[in-house]
C-alpha cells in the first residue's frame, strides 16, 4: 500500500482500504495513505487503527504483564505500551525484550494508530473532505458479553441493536472508542 505506482492516479470512483493496511505501513503510514488517496478519483472507504480504540486495549495488555519478560514485571513501567500509544501512536517494546517477545512469539508488526484529527487532516492535506467517520463495533465491545448473547438470541433485539450501533459507532463524539479501527468515508473535493 505504500507504493501503487502500478496504478493510475485517480484511477477509482471508488476505492476501499478496509482492515487498517494503512496502520501497518508504519513508519510510511502518511505516504501510504497519500498513495491511496493518489489512485481514488472520488470517494475513499478506509479503516485505520484509531488510538482512541487501541488504548483501552494497551492498558489490558499492560496489566497482564503479558508482553513483559519474566523477571522484568517489577522493574518495567507498568503503562509502558499505553504510554508508547499515546507519545507516538505505536508499540513500543524496549530493546532488550525483542529477542524474548521473539522467542516467546509475541512479537508482531507494529500498528500505527491514527488520531482522529491526524487522519482528517491528511485526508485534507490530499484533497478530501471527510463525510462520515465512526468506529464499527464501537457499541458492541463497550456491551457485556452476556448482554450480547440475549442480544444475538433474539431476532427483534438484534435488530434494534444494530440500529443503536449505528447510531452510537458514527457518532463523531464516540469515533474510536472501544472499536480499535475508526472507518472513514471521505470524498475528493
Amino acid at each position: 500500500v505504500r507504493d501503487l505506482s502500478a496504478l493510475p492516479a485517480r484511477g477509482f470512483d471508488l476505492t476501499l482500504c478496509l482492515d487498517a493496511p494503512l496502520s501497518y505501513a508504519w513508519p510510511q503510514q502518511e505516504q501510504a495513505l497519500a498513495e491511496v488517496c493518489r489512485v481514488t478519483a472520488d470517494v475513499l472507504v478506509l479503516m485505520a487503527s484509531s488510538r482512541t480504540g487501541v488504548l483501552p486495549f494497551m492498558v489490558d495488555f499492560d496489566m497482564s504483564k503479558a508482553f513483559v519478560p519474566p523477571g522484568r514485571a517489577g522493574s518495567a513501567d507498568p503503562f509502558f505500551l499505553t504510554e508508547s500509544i499515546l507519545r507516538a501512536g505505536v508499540e513500543d517494546f524496549p530493546a532488550d525484550y525483542r529477542p524474548w517477545l521473539a522467542e516467546a512469539n509475541k512479537l508482531t508488526p507494529p500498528d500505527y494508530a491514527f488520531t482522529i484529527p491526524e487522519l482528517s487532516a491528511l485526508l485534507h492535506r490530499a484533497g478530501f473532505s471527510v463525510e462520515r467517520l465512526g468506529g464499527p463495533g464501537a457499541l458492541a465491545r463497550s456491551v457485556s458479553p452476556e448482554s450480547l448473547r440475549r442480544i444475538a438470541g433474539d431476532p427483534a433485539l438484534f435488530e434494534r441493536f444494530i440500529g443503536y450501533s449505528l447510531a452510537f459507532d458514527f457518532n463523531p463524539h464516540c469515533a474510536g472508542l472501544g472499536a480499535v479501527n475508526v472507518m472513514i468515508v471521505a470524498r475528493r473535493t
